[in-house]
């Protein structure tokens, strides 16, 4: 149980970086002439042979943008991406969906026709965890600098349904992409039957609305914990006990929600085998922006933690999140 609070403080102590992109050297390729050889070149829309840009990187789905004079074309080579832009350009935009954006390079020498040149990127590492229920499927992408993003996407099928408003989501919600999740990751999924679909949890009973009322799980130590949660008059999660009699912890969860169903506070607490608090969690959402249907896009999750022993320590993550819908 130690190592799991220990785990879960480690997920809260996000270092969100606004950048992950950056050139380590741009410089021309003399001897290269592939902007210049039948085959690989290029014309402009002036019908002038274009300059080549060779980035260099190991990451796919960067996307570019060169501003006013725009980009001619783009190819994706092993170990590089082709970039072939009109003379004169001055800067370049690159965009990737998980390592963020680099806007506005400036390129440090004049750009010619028909010349090739190298850019060396620099980037984080990207590493995506997929997990997949057949109607809905969760992947989590976590760069090397520590920031993350969880990407949510159901099928138009009715068990989904119970998996958004775990989200506190409304409307035929087709794909949710959370920058920086933390609450988010505590969603419930279910089987196409409606009861929940985690292996983990065995011995599971429910009400007679469908939702989990207890249930046990194997710890790592070997120990049995046992669960329990409590609902609202709307079925709200609003408590839920884990209890691990083998090393004496009992941890609990509570959520408060506004009007519209969403989670504006967490708290979690750990007791001992005496009921002594021995960590404290409170997680506040601060909702500051909403699309047309409602959803919150903008968050501001404000973290205080405590550990019997130590200081309380105080941190604010910001969130975004992008939500598509099936009937746009």
């Amino acid at each position: 149980m130690r190592k799991s609070i220990l785990f879960l403080f480690l997920i809260f102590r996000l270092t969100v970086l606004a950048q992950t992109i950056s050139v380590s050297c741009f410089k021309l390729l003399d001897n290269d002439l592939t902007a210049n050889t039948a085959g690989t070149m290029e014309q402009d829309q002036n019908g002038e042979t274009a300059a080549l840009i060779k980035v260099v990187t190991t990451q796919t789905g960067f996307t570019f943008d060169g501003g006013s004079l725009g980009i001619v074309k783009t190819k994706q080579t092993p170990g590089e991406v082709w970039v072939y832009i009109p003379r004169g350009a001055k800067k370049i935009t690159i965009k990737h969906p998980q390592l963020g954006v680099l806007r506005d390079f400036y390129y440090p020498i004049t750009i010619e026709a028909a010349r090739t040149y190298e850019m060396v990127l620099v980037s984080g590492e990207v590493h995506t965890i997929v997990k997949d229920w057949g109607y809905s499927q969760e992947s989590h992408t976590i760069k090397d600098n520590g920031s993350n993003s969880m990407r949510n996407l159901y099928l138009n099928s009715s068990p989904y349904y119970k998996d958004a408003v775990n989200l506190g989501l409304r409307g035929q919600v087709r794909e949710v992409i959370t920058e920086n999740p933390i609450m988010e990751k505590e969603i419930l999924h279910f089987d196409e039957a409606g009861k929940l679909s985690d292996d983990v949890l065995v011995d599971r009973k429910y009400n007679a609305q469908g939702y989990l009322v207890s249930a046990s799980m194997t710890e790592q130590d070997g120990g049995n914990s046992h669960l329990t949660y409590e609902y609202d008059s709307d079925n709200c999660l609003v408590k839920r006990t884990l209890v691990n009699p083998l090393i004496g912890i009992r941890t609990v969860y509570e959520y408060h929600y506004n009007t519209s169903f969403e989670i504006i506070q967490q708290n979690q607490k750990a007791f001992n085998s005496e009921n002594e608090c021995i960590l404290s969690i409170t997680m506040e959402n601060e909702l500051s922006g909403r699309d047309d249907t409602g959803n919150w896009t903008e968050n501001t999750v404000r973290l205080t933690y405590w550990e019997k022993g130590q200081r309380t320590q105080i941190l604010q993550v910001k969130q975004t999140r992008v939500i598509s819908y099936w009937d746009e």
